[in-house]
């Protein structure tokens, strides 16, 4: 899983969301997120309150990339792995 913002998510969201889930990598605007069950919907509307701002929650299939700090991560069966220097989306 993953979730995104269209700006800087600020300090106070990334501590929320550090707090609820297992957190692989996280930069401004992506935090990519370990395997979970269920989500609680309160929980991401307090994320998005905290971030001033609507938030994209993605569940992501095996083979998937997303570019966090600008290091590219690809989701496998064991979760988000980091790719070499130089791989792109």
């Amino acid at each position: 899983m993953s979730i995104s913002f269209e700006n800087d998510m600020g300090p106070e969201a990334a501590d929320k969301i550090r707090e609820l889930f297992d957190v692989v990598d996280m930069d401004k605007k992506t935090a990519l997120l370990k395997q979970m069950g269920m989500v609680d919907r309160r929980d991401m509307g307090d994320i998005a309150r905290l971030a001033k701002q609507p938030m994209q929650m993605e569940i992501n299939k095996i083979g998937d990339r997303k570019e966090v700090g600008g290091v590219v991560y690809e989701l496998d069966e064991k979760g988000w792995k980091r790719m070499p220097i130089g791989t792109t989306l």
